[in-house]
């Protein structure tokens, strides 16, 4: 009679037994294979966010750039006669802090410090937000200029650069 070997393990072909290589394969391939997984699923999900943030944020800000530059509410020069509204060209009667606290309100801009600076000729005018102070100190900020039309009280209309500064 032929006895077969009844042990607890398993014998594989190979000469080992077959719970120790599993055990072995688990612990040394499926558990750090999903360890892994999760650590780059977590780490790209990350990013996706933070790229997400960023992009609002720029959205925001073109958002206000559009406000300055393009909306008669703002700074932009209407004419009185036609009611055009011309896009770029800022009007010297409206670039002060009333006009600018109108276009821009304190919850709106909890969030960051606007610096609005207006160069032409040999003038320069700056307007900021209420809550510049606390923002100036911060080392994130984001200037961007633009070339624009000033519109000056008398009528007549000289080139100038204006930059908006951001400060998160």
């Amino acid at each position: 009679m032929n006895k077969k070997n009844k042990s607890k393990y398993k014998i594989s072909k190979k000469g080992g037994d077959t719970e120790t290589d599993t055990q072995f394969f688990w612990t040394f391939f499926v558990v750090p294979a999903i360890i892994l997984f999760l650590a780059l699923s977590i780490y790209v999900i990350s990013l996706l966010l933070e790229s997400k943030v960023t992009i609002i944020e720029g959205v925001r800000d073109s958002a206000y750039e559009s406000r300055v530059l393009g909306s008669p509410n703002c700074f932009t020069y209407k004419d009185e006669i036609s009611g055009r509204t011309y896009n770029g060209y800022i009007d010297l009667k409206k670039f002060n802090d009333d006009v600018f606290r109108e276009c821009f309100s304190a919850k709106e801009t909890e969030q960051r410090g606007i610096i609005l600076l207006l160069n032409y000729e040999n003038d320069e005018i700056e307007l900021t937000t209420e809550n510049i102070n606390s923002k100036i100190r911060s080392a994130q900020k984001i200037t961007k200029l633009n070339l624009v039309h000033v519109v000056k009280e008398d009528g007549s209309m000289v080139q100038g650069l204006l930059s908006i500064i951001y400060w998160y």
